[in-house]
């Protein structure tokens, strides 16, 4: 996992791989006020999925965690509170969970920690990353968080 915000990523630009330099500088250069929400196939190997999404309570939310994709996200409008762990193979498998390509859902995650991303802030996800998504903070009432989500599929790594 790494944690950034979009408008200053680059001080640290020497640690990053270059797939990720060149998702960032994307990511940086896109116009949000007139992108629409959708889903935008990105080079050979990624999508680009753009959503208003309403925040819900942790327990509302299955955590999940990918086999062959890193994601980022990217916060453009509100907040949200991201569930993180990593995968030590001891959490508790979802019994209902829809099924979906490149996904494993999770209900509950040892050692769980909760993570606030504020506006203009972007977390990469390794497939070991169990993440819990667009969650409220206990005390908050209904919000609406503004984000994108880049889907890199690891194998092959072509822009």
């Amino acid at each position: 996992m790494i944690i950034g915000q979009l408008s200053s990523w680059e001080i640290e630009h020497e640690i990053y791989s270059e797939r990720l330099q060149h998702d960032l500088k994307m990511l940086q250069s896109m116009d949000w006020q007139t992108c629409e929400d959708g889903e935008y196939e990105v080079g050979k190997s990624a999508r680009l999925i753009v959503k208003e999404v309403a925040l819900r309570r942790p327990e509302q939310v299955y955590a999940e965690r990918h086999i062959q994709h890193v994601d980022i996200h990217y916060v453009i409008r509100g907040y949200e509170m991201m569930g993180w762990a990593r995968d030590n193979g001891l959490t508790l498998a979802a019994n209902h969970a829809p099924a979906m390509d490149d996904h494993l859902f999770f209900q509950q995650v040892q050692g769980e920690q909760f993570i606030r991303l504020n506006e203009g802030m972007f977390i990469v996800l390794l497939p070991g990353d169990v993440h819990r998504p667009c969650c409220l903070m206990e005390s908050d009432e209904e919000q609406l968080v503004r984000k994108a989500v880049l889907k890199i599929k690891m194998y092959p790594l072509d822009v």
